[in-house]
């Protein structure tokens, strides 16, 4: 990684992490909506899916042929963990899932979770 930063800098560019929604202006606007006290948010809803090509499914992407094992939870589930993060500021309190659809070798291509966070009450 390092590495790589280096080479950023030489160039010119900025190195940035995959969940590039986190960069977005919009993303600055819902943290704001979050750390507003006036309010506490009971619960986010989120979800995030996509048609991913048969070969995608079959093992012809990182995310799918076992070098990911996480599959499609750490693939784009984060982007809807994250509004979680920000919503509740804290870690988990549990989490619960269900896999619905897995590749051969048992990577998750389909799964639905519950994120449950402590408010402290």
């Amino acid at each position: 990684v390092q590495e790589m930063i280096a080479a950023c800098r030489a160039a010119g560019v900025a190195f940035m992490d995959g969940t590039m929604l986190v960069h977005h202006k919009r993303s600055k606007q819902i943290d704001r909506l979050f750390a507003d006290t006036t309010w506490q948010p009971k619960r986010v809803t989120s979800a995030f899916t996509f048609a991913a090509p048969i070969d995608f499914l079959a093992g012809g992407n990182i995310r799918t042929n076992g070098m990911d094992p996480l599959g499609c939870l750490g693939d784009v589930g984060w982007y809807c963990i994250r509004f979680g993060l920000s919503a509740f500021g804290d870690k988990p309190a549990y989490v619960r899932a269900r896999v619905w659809e897995a590749t051969d070798g048992g990577v998750p291509t389909d799964m639905d979770c519950d994120v449950s966070f402590s408010r402290g009450d």
